[in-house]
């Protein structure tokens, strides 16, 4: 048993631990099940990013009166949630996983499979053998792949996927070399769209307000964000030494709280540094529309949603080109700005350009004339014709 698999295990013993009412989506969802649906498989139920992105999916489809199955291969938070929406069960076997879709395909008439992330690749092959059709979503990059030992997991999720959707064209190409398999048209770019839905005009004041009320500091400085979970990937301790450099403004940080936020935490933080946790929809419009400038400070990171709702509220964005899909989106001196590196330095200097009236005022007016279309209702009718 290697390393990765003792992980695994250890991670799953935690996960029951910490959710034992989930032992109930342990079996079969008979009574719930509708005929002719999809199922949708993901690795994990956490409050972040993919999950997420399942439970959205989930619901839109659901809006529209698609018949949805949600597996998972772990206990979470949001398993809970996902079983609002559609029948939900866990399992923990390629086996269990065989039979369930057999027993989908056979008593309900079930066909498609949308499998999101590079994490659930390895069951690819059972679907097909199943004459699922499958598509596929791989929102990771190389390194992370590699990191998380996902190669032989990505290669089968290519080879047996129908359609295979990334987000950028330098991910795709990244993974495509990594798992040496040749490009072809099975395999799109395609941005998956913002679910994220700004929230009324009143909600959205009462949420400024109220952020305004418990740090009045705001209202004195401007004001640079961070939204993500706390974790050396998305560069939360570059962001905490920018503000440390950059006493002029005030820095808030929405996020999970990983275990790599005590770690930063032990070398001070400073006085302009304001940690808000976990929010709501609801909350986080409360920080876009007090934000002078998202700071994308992500060591590597695919394309973070995060972009697009700051756009949403027109803020320009900071990011490096070198850390992922961001420069797919962001025209640099537009919508914002871009670095060459992944720096506190280049970072910065980006800070100091974007807030000068002149730029800031060119930026800010680009956003208002030019609101960016990045639909998730277009984003699953997309997903949906690919089946057809």
């Amino acid at each position: 048993m290697n390393l990765i698999t003792l992980k695994k295990l250890f991670n799953r013993i935690k996960r029951i631990l910490a959710y034992p009412y989930d032992m109930k989506f342990l079996f079969f969802r008979k009574k719930r099940v509708k005929r002719n649906g999809i199922v949708l498989l993901i690795h994990e139920s956490d409050r972040l990013g993919a999950s997420l992105l399942l439970l959205h999916t989930a619901e839109e489809m659901a809006r529209r009166n698609k018949h949805v199955y949600i597996i998972s291969l772990q206990f979470g938070e949001l398993n809970s949630d996902y079983s609002k929406i559609a029948p939900t069960q866990v399992i923990f076997s390629k086996f269990r996983f065989k039979q369930i879709l057999k027993r989908l395909k056979e008593k309900y008439g079930y066909s498609k499979l949308l499998m999101i992330t590079a994490a659930v690749g390895g069951y690819a092959h059972i679907a097909s053998n199943l004459d699922y059709q499958i598509v596929s979503e791989i929102h990771e990059l190389p390194p992370v792949i590699t990191k998380l030992g996902l190669q032989n997991s990505t290669r089968d999720m290519l080879l047996y996927s129908r359609k295979v959707l990334f987000s950028t064209n330098d991910e795709k190409n990244g993974v495509l070399r990594l798992v040496n398999i040749k490009d072809s048209d099975r395999f799109i770019v395609k941005s998956q769209g913002t679910y994220y839905q700004k929230p009324s005009p009143n909600i959205v004041e009462s949420a400024k307000g109220k952020l305004q009320s418990r740090y009045p500091q705001i209202l004195r400085k401007k004001v640079i964000i961070g939204v993500g979970n706390t974790s050396y990937r998305k560069g939360f301790d570059i962001f905490i030494n920018v503000a440390k450099e950059m006493p002029q403004y005030i820095f808030l940080w929405a996020g999970k709280k990983e275990k790599f936020f005590n770690l930063v935490r032990e070398n001070g933080l400073s006085s302009n540094f304001v940690y808000l946790g976990q929010l709501n929809d609801n909350q986080l419009s409360g920080v876009y529309s007090v934000a002078s400038l998202l700071l994308l400070s992500s060591r590597k990171d695919t394309l973070p949603s995060t972009i697009f709702e700051s756009l949403l509220f027109n803020i320009p964005v900071i990011g490096s080109r070198n850390s992922g899909g961001v420069s797919s989106v962001i025209q640099e001196g537009k919508n914002g700005l871009l670095t060459n590196e992944v720096s506190e330095n280049d970072f910065i200097s980006a800070i100091n350009r974007g807030l000068l009236n002149g730029n800031y005022t060119r930026m800010k007016k680009y956003l208002i004339e030019n609101p960016l279309n990045n639909s998730f209702c277009d984003y699953i009718s997309f997903i949906l014709q690919l089946y057809v």
